[in-house]
């Protein structure tokens, strides 16, 4: 594959040819020499790809062509463009190209020396550049980003004019602490219309891009007002911290392909900055375009869109259609608030940077090195890259370079106020083969280095240094960790910084991208280059929880690069600890042994401040004149805030002080902090483990007396855990390490105030240790050692003990001893409660098949250590013998134990040719007594000090076996401070190797007090745990860490609510410090819970952290209370954990009791007064109804399942439903719970409901479970509740004796006198359901199309915006059974669903109330009555879908749009209305009525699916919903059929229920316990003690013919004045696609009817099919006209006119004129000439429908617009009303016309009268003061196309002229010179006629 490359100047080049290659990557550079002359913009670049071939000619795969007019302003550009076939066709191919142009040398525009620019300009409307390719053609994909736009960060975008107080509480979201977890996001744009684009005879077009997804609407023609009203989805499964600083790009275009300047303007926002809206959304809001390329050309035009981010769960805002200020648009305008856009220009001024990793591989500078070169190079190339919403610029590359200088400025076009929200600053290692890799990235925001207000500031910083974090600093040729290195999560390690210094120029011209920075400014930058010393500390007291343990830990403390062990280019310091083993906790972790020696490290460095201020690092305070107003500014506007603050609730309280404290929080960051962070780093061997991060100034001490100045750590013991370093944190569950600490940063001068800290603690110690080393070959010797026999732990350095010399100002304290590693002092059994005691008996042969006998050492290990005998060993101080000695046979043994080898691997099989053999002996010892356990003296190492391993690198111990090859002893020598005058460092001189080194001593602490504790954790239960188990469920215990020791609970099995009700004492801890240190900084407990298997390891279910209550005295009163834990599992609610803690001083005093244990157990309860008081209480499963929808269990059916019921412990069940498939419903619903729970509500424990399934042979799996955490939303008080019985039933009894008027009302039916018919008839032709609708939504719009409904005072529907169960009223019909579902299986990882497999669900409804605590008092009444339960059996039902229409679908095709038709389906009664789908559009009108039949309870659920079709492919779904229609029969609202307003038998409101109203009147009477309602005349009813009057009802009603009996009229307005009881309405629903689950895909606005068959026939279905429009014929003859004004003169001077009559209806192309009357001298024309407009009339609507196709499909369908107010229908009142008719011309004049002195009332419909006749006045409508041109006389007729068929007639006076006939007009003919005199003049309009 080659390239080649012409000009338009006639040079070509080609590239080098690349093989064998999809995606060929040349890296090339062609120069093309233009001769000295500039380029122009009509230059282009064009771009061949070809195949090479040896033989044939080359072929052409893709060329593209690219205008240069860019280059001339921009001078280099990165683009990447799709490519054409040789036809001219798009391809999916693209290609990539830098293009770079030096200009001639007088051009203005040369860019600066020493660098270049990237990126091409761009804009939106706050200065936002994009990288993209505006010259490509409107049809071309994507956007032409040549990188990854990850700058592309968008700021916060306001209305124009919004401000205050009420908007400065609107606070950004702290982008930083965003999620990164993978989430389902879906991004929708409407673009509704635009106004006002540059331009004439335009052909607008607008394209959206979205990340890297792109659409475009349809292509508008001649006009710069262009109304597309089109939605536009895009889908993303990204974190939410990804996708948010993608970019929403609108870029307006003229259709012209190619122009170079098809682009209009554009406008940029990015995503997060929607979804921080109310709503996630901007709702018809105007977006201002502006030019991209020059910032100062002004306002391109405006854009009416909606844009809205939608996450899984979140449902779509509505958008209204109208708005009232809709065309405001300074008031509802997209841009910075109330401020206008100005050009600047960032000027980043890059100094220089240091400290800069090492990045490539260095083999040539080892063969340099082994040649004796001295001519080392650095391994890094860096240069520096400036970043800002896809623009981008850089500095040139420094070469072998680790701390470069650049001193350069790189410029960025942009213009205030920005809406971008951050600038991305990148390190960059230039390679010359492969890609470059990113050193580090450091992103700054916008709104921490400016302010916005009255004394704002634009962005501003530095000079400073900004740090740089990633990876670990050693170089490996794979980096597994280079995600971080791009801001991709938390960098680990230090990078570098780099001196920058941002400004912001206003009105700035400068083009040049890069510049030289003066040596002025360089001058000046010196003087912030002072640098001060600065002392870190740390002090490691403990570190527990480790898992790691097979080789010696270390740990690293370090800042910036100092401290890091690993460099040396660093001075030398004690930045670690000493290797260490770790050791068993005694129950799971492990813990490294110091004891009451902490290790401890400290070291100075030197750190350049980049200002020359004196500041304080943590003080909240703005040094900057700028930051201190901006802080006060904030401040003012906060107390302001905080006195007009009266929040309604107290979760608006509570976000009201969040919003409070996160700007305290932004005022308190400082930006320019150049001190790096603290770094403590896990060393597990030669590999870096884990680390944590800790910012400077948290630990940075102040010399400032004000405490406050002090970082809130500094000097503090504090406690940390590790984290895994990028991608493998979200993979492993553990804590690497759990850190106690106590840091401290300040000045070296002050290093006494660490001294004095740290001797109130202990004594510190200061020491030179050096390793002996020694390796076994037959004998233990130096010779051949791989290591200096004296070096440093890790055998790299030469450390003999006579090199060792003082430190100046130290002295040696004592001479060289031993110091073995303190690991080694322990027993193997320490911290273990049971331990198995082992050994091997040993037997051997001398002759193949001899016999066995005891050799010289019966006795080994697994090692082959010689051990005492199984008779000889003595038991340890407090343990006791848990069995005899027995053989162990759980191995590969024989019948006997014995095993058998030649000397190597052991069978069990015995053979003549073994020689040896051994079995395993075993013994269980328990610990009983801890404390004297606890006495023995620690385990002595070997006399000599030695300790021994496989190798150096494993682990050590301190007894040799025959499988050690090397050992090692430590030696130590104390140091002294006489007069230190630095850091105590050894310095040595290898003469051998001529090099010098520098070797710090170590450090420890001795810690002078202590105590001793006795912990007590009560662990009572847990709640709503993560499922870990394929059932659903979990068999959790607790694993409960306190420092060094670590316990478990039981395991409680089969549940996710677990009551353990256990103590845990952990005896005798020894906790070092002072009391006041331990109150200050107390330990933390962590609480870790895992499900138990038989089977492989343990699954972490969640952890979480709790300080203990300290009682230093043991006869403290306090108790410790019972608290929920939030349980988190990778940043995700695992579950809750109830329990407490308290921390007992063991002074010598006696300590409290120990809990009482359980019955047959060793374990402890939860003593009382800790415990939750219990009371006897009743939960009445008041109906436990049945199970629906279980799935499949183990490949079979559910058939046959019970429900077990668990609160607290106590177990119900209920009988097994015999057969699911014939019935789902329990026969016996009610069960009662007598248990004992906690008064207290928080102590309740959940409920737990299991379904099992009942199977052959008693197999009885568990299917699912649901957990109800809080029962106490259930809870009911009976008393209450049968009180309100009673005085119910009072008042019924008295409802006879209500009526005392001695007279019944009754209503008598008065009939309004017999109208016109054939109006009535004509007005209810054009009234149907439609009108009914149009006449609900409010809509004035839709009010025109209900035309004469409203005044008829026909119903009106209820149109919910939301689904009928989301009402707030209706509680999702859960008043009478609530749905619970069920799960089985695991809970998903992070980034999934929380809950397991969905499999079935569960109705029933509870309730909880208390019982008497005597069991001999009566029970309350229960609550539910079994005799008045509904019936649970099948019930035939017949169900009637109303499906309306849709709203803003995901659009499935390609351009934009869907064919979408419905699928309904019950049961497995489907209908698939394929055939009736409606093409190309996303809001499609179905008006589709469907009947199915169901049984109930079996077929509850409802799915209407909306599906898209397509031609060859399979059809997609686009999105669902189910409805549960046994929820809307059982509930009492009465949503089986919405009740109208009135109850009519005939007309468009038929009533439809097969219930009449006085029906369902005495059954919901029934349902709520009312006694039934007494009617005592047809218009008067007495309910429940009140009585209504049918007049009450319709006094102001207007009454038509179609209105039902009295009785059921006023039956119905009774029962309408309950608000519970469901309308008749239309809902919306939400649709949803499996693929997406959560986000929303498009409503359906529908609503069902369910008619029981129990009930009878339900009355006739509504027609909701869509209106059709009528076919019409429009005559119009033309029979003469008069006093036409005459404009020409003939050759005889005479004023004369040709006349003729031209007629059309507006938005129909189609025009028809008639004859010419020729030399008219008096203005009159006769003609008889008939036009005939055929068009098509909804009466409904009355508007005419005007047909036009939308785009050209295979199946030519045609899109009606039968809008009233649409442009094309503007001309309704045209054919309808016509103008006042004059039958005589000298009458006719300008008052015939509306408005002109004309009556409206005089104007009458044409399709009533039919027929009219006369003179009509012509108009000249083009002068401001119209007059009269003329007159014509014509008739106009109306007929339908049947009527038209039966009267034929001819266009003009052709055949057949009949209806009438029409003769020619008797015309006098001129003489032949006139009539070519007159025909060679031009036409003249003389005027319009109206009608």
């Amino acid at each position: 594959m080659l390239v080649s490359y012409g000009l338009d100047v006639g040079e070509k080049q080609k590239t080098k040819v690349i093989k064998n290659d999809l995606n060929p990557e040349w890296n090339e550079t062609l120069n093309f020499d233009l001769g000295g002359k500039p380029l122009t913009k009509a230059d282009s670049l064009k771009v061949h790809v070809k195949d090479w071939e040896r033989l044939q000619r080359n072929r052409l795969l893709g060329q593209v062509s690219i205008p240069l007019f860019e280059l001339v302003k921009r001078k280099s550009r990165d683009v990447n463009l799709a490519m054409q076939d040789p036809k001219g066709n798009p391809m999916e191919a693209t290609i990539s190209l830098s293009l770079e142009y030096n200009g001639p040398p007088s051009s203005k525009s040369e860019s600066g020396k020493g660098g270049n620019s990237e990126g091409d300009a761009a804009n939106d409307a706050g200065g936002v550049g994009e990288e993209g390719d505006e010259e490509q053609e409107i049809n071309e994909e994507g956007d032409g980003d040549a990188e990854e736009d990850e700058e592309n960060q968008e700021g916060d975008a306001a209305p124009r004019g919004t401000g205050g107080v009420a908007r400065s509480r609107k606070r950004r979201k702290n982008r930083r602490k965003l999620s990164k977890k993978p989430q389902d996001f879906q991004v929708r744009i409407k673009v509704i219309e635009g106004r006002r684009l540059v331009g004439s005879n335009i052909k607008p077009v607008v394209r959206v891009n979205v990340a890297d997804q792109s659409q475009q609407t349809k292509v508008k023609k001649r006009t710069n007002k262009p109304y597309f009203d089109e939605t536009f989805f895009y889908n993303f499964h990204l974190s939410p911290m990804e996708l948010f600083d993608e970019i929403i790009v609108f870029q307006a275009f003229t259709a012209h392909k190619y122009r170079y300047n098809s682009l209009l303007g554009s406008f940029k926002i990015d995503i997060g900055t929607v979804y921080e809206e109310e709503e996630h959304a901007f709702i018809n809001k105007w977006i201002l375009l502006t030019d991209p390329d020059d910032g100062s050309a002004g306002v391109k035009g405006y854009l009416k869109i909606c844009a809205m981010v939608l996450a899984a769960g979140d449902e779509a805002p509505n958008i209204p259609t109208n708005f009232p200020d809709e065309d405001d648009m300074e008031a509802n305008l997209l841009q910075p608030a109330g401020i206008q856009l100005r050009s600047a220009t960032f000027a980043l001024k890059v100094y220089r940077a240091e400290d800069l990793p090492r990045m490539d591989v260095g083999f040539l500078q080892g063969i340099k090195k082994v040649f004796g070169s001295d001519d080392q190079k650095e391994l890094v190339d860096p240069y520096f890259k400036f970043s800002y919403a896809g623009r981008k610029a850089k500095t040139r590359v420094e070469y072998s370079c680790d701390n470069p200088e650049w001193n350069q400025e790189l410029r960025l076009k942009i213009r205030l106020p920005s809406m971008c929200e951050r600038l991305k600053l990148s390190m960059i290692d230039w390679d010359n083969a492969g890609r470059n890799d990113s050193i580090g990235t450091y992103f700054m925001n916008i709104s921490s280095i400016s302010s916005n207000n009255e004394e704002g500031f634009p962005p501003t910083f530095g000079p400073c240094y900004i740090n740089f974090y990633g990876s670990p600093r050693e170089f490996t040729s794979i980096d597994e960790h280079e995600d971080l290195n791009d801001g991709k999560g938390e960098g680990c390690a230090y990078r570098g910084r780099a001196l920058i210094e941002l400004s912001t120029n206003v009105d700035d011209e400068n083009d040049a991208s890069v510049t030289e920075v003066t040596e002025e400014d360089c001058d000046k930058i010196k003087l912030f280059m002072r640098t001060r010393k600065f002392a870190l500390h740390a002090a490691f007291h403990e570190a527990t929880m480790i898992k790691e343990k097979d080789c010696p830990i270390e740990f690293e403390v370090s800042i910036g690069n100092n401290g890091n062990k690993l460099d040396d280019r660093v001075p030398t310091s004690s930045s670690t600890t000493p290797p260490t083993n770790a050791i068993f906790d005694g129950n799971y972790y492990y813990y490294l042994p110091w004891n009451k020696r902490g290790k401890s490290g400290s070291y100075t460095f030197k750190h350049k401040k980049a200002d020359d201020r004196r500041r304080n690092y943590i003080r909240n305070y703005f040094y900057d004149q700028h930051l201190k107003n901006r802080s006060k500014a904030y401040l003012k506007n906060a107390v302001q805030e905080l006195e007009l603050l009266n929040p309604l609730t107290v979760t608006d309280a509570v976000e009201e002080i969040e919003n409070f404290v996160q700007r305290l929080k932004d005022i308190a960051y400082e930006p320019q902090i150049s001190i790096p962070d603290v770094v403590i780093w896990m060393l597990y061997g030669e590999k870096r483990v884990a680390y944590y991060r800790i910012p400077a100034h948290e630990i940075l001490h102040s010399s400032n007396f004000d405490p406050d100045a002090t970082g809130k750590y500094c000097g503090k013991i504090q406690t940390i855990n590790l984290k895994y370093p990028g991608k493998k944190a979200d993979k492993k569950w553990n804590i690497p390490c759990q850190l106690r600490v106590q840091l401290w940063l300040g000045f070296a001068k002050e290093n006494a105030k660490w001294t004095d800290m740290l001797s109130n603690q202990g004594d510190p110690s200061i020491f030179a240790e050096t390793y002996e080393n020694q390796h076994n070959i037959a004998v233990w010797t130096t010779k051949g050692l791989s290591r200096p026999k004296y070096s440093d732990d890790k055998g790299e350095l030469y450390l003999e003990k006579e090199n060792f010399i003082e430190p100046e100002g130290w002295v040696f304290e004592t001479d060289w001893f031993m110091s073995p590693e303190t690991s080694n002092q322990y027993e193997k059994d320490t911290g273990r409660k049971f331990y198995l005691e082992d050994m091997f008996e040993n037997e051997c042969r001398t002759i193949p098949g001899g016999k066995w006998y005891a050799p010289k050492e019966p006795w080994t290990n697994e090692a082959k250590q010689k051990v005492p005998g199984k008779e000889e060993v003595v038991l340890p101080k407090g343990w006791v013998w848990e069995s005899d000695w027995q053989i162990d046979y759980d191995r590969a043994v024989d019948e006997d134990g014995w095993e058998y080898t030649l000397g190597s691997g052991y069978v069990p099989v015995e053979k003549n040719y073994h020689l040896e053999r051994r079995r395993r002996w075993v013994r269980k010892r328990r610990l009983k007594d801890a404390s004297a356990a606890k006495k023995k003296k620690p385990k002595s190492t070997s006399s000599e000090g030695w300790q021994y391993a496989t190798s150096f690198s494993s682990k050590f111990h301190p007894k040799s076996s025959m499988t050690d090859f090397v050992r090692r002893r430590r030696w130590i020598r104390k140091l002294k401070a006489v007069k230190p005058k630095g850091p105590p460092v050894f310095v040595f001189s290898d003469e051998k190797h001529k090099t010098e080194y520098t070797l710090a001593p170590r450090m420890s602490l001795d810690v002078k007090k202590s105590h001793k504790f006795q912990l007590r954790a009560y662990i009572y239960q847990a709640r709503d745990l993560i499922a870990a188990d394929r059932s659903g469920l979990s068999d959790p215990y607790a694993r409960v860490t306190f420092g060094n020791l670590s316990q478990e609970t039981q395991t409680i099995e089969k549940t996710l609510c677990p009551t353990w009700d256990q103590t845990l004492i952990y005896d005798e801890i020894e906790i070092f410090g002072s009391r006041d240190d331990i109150i200050a900084n107390p330990y933390q407990i962590t609480i870790e819970i895992f499900d138990s298997d038989d089977f492989g390891k343990p699954e972490f279910i969640g952890r979480c952290n709790a300080i203990p209550m300290i009682k230093w005295k043991s006869n403290e009163s306090r108790t410790p209370k019972l608290a929920w834990y939030q349980i988190i599992q990778n940043n995700c609610n695992a579950g809750e954990l109830l329990a407490a803690f308290e921390l007992l001083l063991i002074d010598g005093g006696d300590l409290p009791f120990a809990p009482p244990k359980k019955k047959d157990s060793e374990l402890y309860i939860v003593p009382s007064g800790i415990r939750p008081v219990l009371r006897r209480t009743a939960i009445e499963i008041a109906l436990c109804w049945g199970v629906r929808n279980l799935k499949r269990f183990r490949l079979l059916p559910v058939n046959s399942p019970s429900i077990e019921l668990d609160v607290g412990g106590y177990i119900q069940k209920t009988p097994k439903i015999k057969s699911v498939r014939k019935n789902p419903n329990f026969d016996n619903p009610i069960i009662f719970f007598d248990v004992m729970l906690p008064k207290e509500e928080i102590y309740r424990p959940p409920l737990n409901i299991k379904v099992i399934d009942h199977r052959a042979f008693g197999n009885k799996p568990l299917v699912g479970v649901h957990v109800i955490n809080d029962i106490s939303k259930y809870d009911y008080d009976p008393t209450a509740s049968q009180n309100a019985l009673q005085a119910g039933e009072i008042g019924s009894t008295s409802n006879g004796g209500i009526n005392n008027t001695g007279h019944d009302m009754i209503a008598i039916e008065i009939q309004d006198e017999k109208k016109d018919e054939d109006k009535n008839k004509q007005d209810e032709e054009e009234i149907d359901w439609w009108s009914k609708y149009y006449a609900s939504t409010g809509d004035p719009k839709d009010l025109q199309r209900a035309t004469d409904y409203i005044s008829k005072g026909y119903d009106k529907l209820k149109i919910f915006k939301t689904e009928l169960e989301e009402v707030e009223i209706y509680n999702n019909f859960e008043d009478f059974v609530q749905l619970f579902p069920i799960y089985r299986g695991k809970a998903k990882k992070k980034g999934e669903d929380d809950e397991g497999e969905l499999v079935g669900e569960f109705k029933g409804t509870f309730r909880v109330y208390p019982l008497p605590s005597d069991p001999s008092e009566p029970l309350p009444s229960k609550v539910f009555d079994p005799e008045r339960l509904p019936k649970t059996k099948g019930l035939q039902c017949i169900v009637r879908v109303y499906v309306i229409k849709a709203i803003d679908l995901a659009p499935k095709d390609q351009n934009g749009a869907s064919d979408p038709y419905c699928v309904i389906k019950i049961g497995k009664e489907k209908i698939n209305d394929r055939d009736n789908y409606i093409p190309n559009t996303i809001n499609p009108v179905f008006g589709r009525m469907f009947e199915l039949t169901c049984t109930l309870p079996q077929q509850k659920d409802l799915k209407i699916s909306i599906m898209d079709w397509d031609m060859i492919s399979k059809d997609d779904l686009i999105g669902e919903t189910s409805i549960d229609l046994e929820n809307r029969y059982l509930t009492k609202h009465n949503a089986l059929c919405g009740l109208p307003e009135t109850y009519c038998t005939s007309g468009v409101n038929q009533w439809r229920d097969a219930r009449l109203p006085k029906d369902i009147l005495i059954k919901w009477c029934e349902d709520h316990g009312l006694p039934s309602p007494r009617f005592t005349s047809n218009a008067q009813v007495i309910l429940n003690g009140e009585i209504y009057n049918l007049a009450d009802f319709e006094t102001d009603m207007k009454k038509h013919k179609h209105l039902g009996e009295p009785e059921q009229r006023l039956a119905l307005h009774v029962l309408r004045k309950q608000a519970e009881i469901v309308p008749e309405h239309v809902e919306t629903r939400s649709l949803f696609n499996p693929l997406t689950p959560g986000v929303e895909q498009g409503k359906l606005q529908m609503w069902v009817d369910i008619f029981p068959k129990c009930d009878g026939p339900p009355g006739p279905p509504f027609d909701i099919t869509p209106r059709k429009p009528k076919d019409y014929e429009l005559r119009v003859i033309i029979y003469n006209t008069s006093d036409v004004i005459l404009d020409e003169t003939s050759l005889l001077g005479e004023k004369m006119s040709d006349i003729y009559v031209k007629g059309w209806i507006r938005g129909v192309d189609e025009k028809l004129k008639t004859d010419v009357h020729y030399r008219s001298l008096n203005g009159e024309g006769n003609f008889n000439w008939r036009f005939i407009f055929p068009f098509q009339y909804l009466p409904g609507e009355k508007s005419i429908v005007i047909k036009k196709k939308r785009m050209i499909r295979i199946e030519s369908k045609y899109k009606e617009l039968c809008d009233s107010l649409s442009p094309l229908c503007y001309f309704l009142r045209l054919l309808i009303l016509v103008i006042i008719v004059i039958s005589y011309a000298q009458k006719c004049t300008l008052d015939q016309l509306p408005g002109r002195g004309g009556k409206g009332k005089d104007l009458v419909s044409i399709f009533e009268m039919k027929q009219m006749q006369g003179w009509w006045p012509v108009v000249k409508s083009e002068a401001e003061n119209p007059e009269i041109t003329g007159k014509v006389e014509m008739s106009i007729e109306i007929l339908t196309s049947e009527e038209a068929a039966a009267k034929p007639a001819g266009v003009g006076r052709s055949d057949p002229n009949a209806n009438p006939h029409l003769d020619p007009p008797k015309v006098l003919w001129p003489d032949v010179l006139l009539v070519q005199v007159n025909n060679n003049r031009g036409l003249f309009r003389k005027g319009f006629i109206t009608v």
